[in-house]
């Protein structure tokens, strides 16, 4: 087991959580929370076959679904774990990301990783904090919202024999 992520704060560098190779979110420094808030992390993982990643453009896949009226999905860590098997996949201007919602909201989580990584011909693992790629976004884009994974790219990912690992540490927020 290896840690592969860890938060730390800014002020004297204290380690408050980390996330290792199995999934595992340890929390080791003390969180607090405004009055009357409430945090629950929950963890997803999401195993994308070859056959669904060369149809990720047309079959975009639900990592988590909607949470419910009222509630926002509130990603806080994405790690991706490719496995090569015997051929990378050609990217043809695809690009794969996580959606807040379907990728007609245009509400990406964090850029692109398909380059550099199902390219390639060996295993590769991605860590990716979550940044909204453009400003605030309505409540309607993001309540009761699910997060999705889609190329947004101009074409379908081909050839490619691997599979993709998805996982997503997340929190679920009142708006």
């Amino acid at each position: 087991m290896a840690i592969v992520q860890q938060y730390l704060r800014e002020s004297d560098n204290a380690v408050l959580f980390s996330l290792d190779d199995t999934g595992l979110l340890t929390i080791l420094g003390n969180l607090s929370f405004a009055a009357g808030a409430s945090a629950t992390f929950r963890r997803v993982l999401l195993n994308i076959t070859a056959t669904q990643l060369k149809a990720i453009k047309a079959t975009p896949l639900t990592v988590v679904a909607a949470p419910g009226a009222g509630l926002a999905l509130m990603p806080t860590m994405i790690a991706y774990y490719y496995r090569f098997l015997t051929t990378a996949f050609t990217l043809n201007a695809g690009a794969l990301r996580l959606f807040q919602g379907p990728v007609a909201n245009a509400i990406p989580i964090h850029a692109d990783v398909a380059a550099g990584t199902i390219d390639q011909a060996a295993n590769r693992t991605v860590l990716c904090p979550p940044i909204l790629k453009q400003g605030p976004a309505s409540d309607a884009n993001l309540v009761n919202q699910p997060i999705t994974i889609a190329n947004d790219g101009a074409a379908e990912f081909t050839l490619g024999l691997g599979s993709l690992d998805v996982v997503l540490i997340y929190g679920i927020h009142t708006l």
